[in-house]
């Protein structure tokens, strides 16, 4: 008595390892702006100077104006919410790295262009610059896994 059972292996819906990677890293260093922003508002000024900032820092830091903390604030928390969203396979990943991209805007213009930052910030001057690069990255990144995953 033969049969033929196929033996096929189920349809694998999970995430390649470059999304794990990215997703991963993202995590991470969102779990840590989310550490550093609550830190941040709960401690203000003593919160910054036990990290080492200068008294520049935390005067920049400090009197940074209330729309462009509210952009912060939904750009470090969307980032957190887009990581996990990725690493769960969810489609809104996308919609909430376009959102945490978009809200880190003001911060931009408020720190580049309104306020002395790029002296403020010293060394780290580029950092926004790059994360909200590598944010809009995810952006199409997300939309490119979606669309494969189909």
């Amino acid at each position: 008595m033969s049969t033929n059972l196929k033996h096929e292996k189920p349809e694998r819906s999970g995430l390649p390892w470059h999304a794990w990677v990215l997703g991963g890293i993202f995590l991470l260093y969102s779990l840590a702006a989310s550490f550093d922003s609550a830190m941040g508002f709960a401690q203000g000024d003593d919160y910054y100077k036990a990290n080492g900032m200068n008294e520049m820092q935390v005067a920049f830091f400090s009197n940074i104006p209330l729309l462009v903390n509210i952009g912060i604030t939904i750009c470090i928390w969307g980032g957190l919410l887009a990581s996990i969203a990725l690493l769960m396979r969810k489609s809104i990943s996308t919609t909430l790295f376009f959102i945490a991209t978009v809200s880190n805007v003001p911060f931009l213009v408020y720190a580049y262009f309104l306020a002395d930052g790029i002296t403020a910030m010293g060394m780290l001057w580029l950092a926004p610059i790059i994360i909200t690069a590598l944010m809009t990255g995810m952006i199409f990144y997300c939309r490119r896994l979606i669309r494969s995953s189909r």
